[in-house]
C-alpha cells in the first residue's frame, strides 16, 4: 500500500480561497521584494502591541508606496492608475498573508 502527501511548492503562497499551488501575480512578488527593500533601508522594531508581532521590523505605507513607485515602470500610467496597482498588488499581498498591515505600519509575514 502506498499514499502521497501533498505539501505546497517552494515560493508558493496560496491566498485565502485560492487553491493551494496558486502563485502569487508577477505584481504582487515584485511589491513584495520592494517592501523589503523599503523595510531594509528604511524599517525599524515598533514599540510593543498586540497587532504586530513582537521584534518584527515594519515600515510605513507611504515609505513603501515611494519604494513601489520608484520600483516600477510607469509604461505612460497615470497617477491614478499607479495608485490603482500599488493598491491591488497590497490587497493581494494581505488576502495571501504575505504581509502583515496595522494602522499605517506594514511588515512582511514570516516565511512569506
Amino acid at each position: 500500500m502506498t499514499s502521497c502527501i501533498v505539501e505546497p511548492a517552494e515560493g508558493v503562497t496560496p491566498a485565502k480561497g485560492d487553491k493551494p499551488g496558486k502563485r502569487l501575480p508577477d505584481a504582487a512578488r515584485i511589491a513584495l521584494g520592494l517592501l523589503s527593500d523599503a523595510i531594509g533601508r528604511d524599517g525599524s522594531i515598533p514599540t510593543a502591541s498586540n497587532h504586530i508581532p513582537a521584534n518584527v521590523p515594519t515600515v510605513d505605507i507611504e515609505t513603501w508606496r515611494r519604494f513601489y513607485y520608484a520600483g516600477t515602470a510607469t509604461d505612460g500610467q497615470t497617477a491614478e492608475a499607479r495608485k490603482k496597482a500599488f493598491q491591488r498588488a497590497r490587497d493581494k499581498l494581505q488576502a495571501a498573508g504575505a504581509i502583515g498591515v496595522h494602522n499605517d505600519l506594514c511588515w512582511v509575514v514570516a516565511g512569506a
